[in-house]
């Protein structure tokens, strides 16, 4: 990503993380698929009934990142996130 303002170019590396819900536990494994953008990425991850895309996206005008982890399951069913 690279910030504007300041004229810096940041490497985004994802961290491996892992959903406990009421149907067990998912570790993803390597991302599907990833999207780039001047200010965004977004990795999607798959696998054992549950799908996730995480997002990274630096602020247009502001000196920050934002992150966050979309979860579902492909087949609609419903679970409760117990940690992630």
């Amino acid at each position: 990503m690279h910030d504007l303002d300041r004229q810096v170019t940041y490497t985004i590396r994802g961290l491996p993380f892992r959903a406990t819900t009421d149907r067990g536990t998912w570790v993803p494994g390597v991302a599907t698929r990833h999207h780039a953008s001047a200010l965004s990425h977004a990795f999607e991850f798959a696998g054992d009934g549950f799908a996730a895309t995480l997002h990274y996206r630096l602020g247009a005008r502001d000196a920050f990142l934002e992150k966050w982890l979309e979860l579902r399951r492909p087949d609609g069913a419903a679970y409760f996130l117990k940690e992630l």
